[in-house]
């Protein structure tokens, strides 16, 4: 005879099973289209549908990104991962350390081989880096522009002791890819200086100089890099970096980060840390310059230096910005790389071109 509780059972079964089978194809079907990611990633659109053999390929990767409830069912499984087993949900961009601390891992934007220090340069790579930027710095000269050239260390390169053991065995050797440059550009009596700050760096790391859910500086990571540089490059900036004393230190919690966010963990998380923030003390009459829209221009009408200094950053440049435009009338950063045109344009009294390590 039939067993009636089972008999119950087994339809709430079937029925769950089929619900969540369905519901997340509803979802889709009738939810919003979106465009991006809590993974900062762009989301797939639908494919045209057309009969070739691999559409049902292309289907399957948009129904992957785009299934109802997606969001929600990575943040959970990411929270669990990263809180019970300590492990990655997206191993091939982020990596779980010690003690907490993210790690980007990503092979097609160079940071595994930056921090695995694979990725060295031949002796035909290293002439043409100097040829390179000694034509460059030659070209500017003759326009009467001074040429920095400026490595920022990653991450890794701070804080190599929170790797967790995966990171660990793939180093390969103690030179890195910056040290490699330095060498050969000392060895050559090249009239290119590669201003470094990773040594002063460490010597203040004690202090917590980057964000353990991010794989970027802070502000006082960045503030070090500032002071570091303006000292280094004092002979062509004619300026004196201000001392840590000069500011105002505060702290922030700051909820989120784009490694939590490559997890699928967004700022809406309660993952929060905090972070110093730093505020000169001194008044300085600072604008927005829009003379050139697409920099990130600033006017410094109480600057001390009447220079006019263009900077070529990364992503690191942002927590720059505010120490470099402190001291000079007009500075203008524009996240590319080297651009020509945009020295023609821009007509500086000095061309900065700065960079972190895994992009040198």
């Amino acid at each position: 005879m039939r067993n009636p509780k089972l008999h119950k059972l087994s339809i709430v079964y079937i029925c769950t099973f089929f619900m969540l089978l369905v519901v997340p194809t509803l979802v889709m079907v009738f939810k919003s289209a979106n465009t991006t990611s809590c993974e900062q990633r762009t989301i797939l659109k639908r494919p045209i549908f057309n009969y070739q053999l691999d559409y049902l390929k292309q289907f399957g990767a948009y129904f992957e990104d785009n299934y109802g409830f997606r969001n929600e069912l990575t943040y959970c499984q990411s929270v669990i991962k990263l809180t019970v087993f300590n492990s990655s949900t997206n191993p091939k961009q982020v990596l779980i350390g010690k003690e907490g601390w993210l790690f980007y891992n990503s092979k097609t934007d160079q940071a595994y081989g930056s921090y695995s220090r694979t990725n060295l340069l031949t002796s035909k790579e290293l002439r043409s880096y100097k040829t390179l930027h000694e034509e460059r710095k030659q070209l500017l000269a003759a326009q009467n522009i001074h040429y920095l050239l400026a490595v920022f260390p990653d991450k890794c390169s701070i804080y190599p002791e929170h790797f967790p053991f995966q990171m660990k065995v793939q180093v390969s050797g103690k030179t890195s890819r910056t040290d490699q440059i330095r060498t050969y550009l000392k060895k050559q009596q090249s009239p290119i200086s590669l201003i470094e700050v990773r040594k002063e760096m460490l010597a203040q790391k004690q202090q917590q100089l980057y964000v353990k859910h991010d794989s970027h500086w802070n502000d006082l990571g960045a503030y070090y890099a500032y002071f570091t540089f303006m000292q280094k490059a004092y002979a062509v900036l004619q300026e004196k970096p201000h001392p840590l004393s000069d500011f105002t230190l505060t702290s922030a919690q700051l909820k989120g980060g784009d490694l939590l966010g490559m997890l699928g963990i967004c700022a809406k998380s309660n993952y929060t840390e905090p972070i110093p923030i730093l505020q000169l003390k001194q008044k300085m009459k600072l604008s927005d310059d829009k003379a050139f829209p697409e920099s990130y221009g600033k006017h410094n009408a109480t600057a001390p230096s009447k220079l006019k200094v263009l900077f070529f950053r990364d992503s690191y440049g942002n927590a720059l910005i505010q120490y470099f435009s402190l001291h000079f009338n007009s500075t203008y950063f524009y996240w590319t790389a080297y651009d020509q045109s945009i020295v023609d344009k821009v007509k500086p009294d000095v061309v900065v071109v700065m960079s972190t390590e895994r992009y040198v």
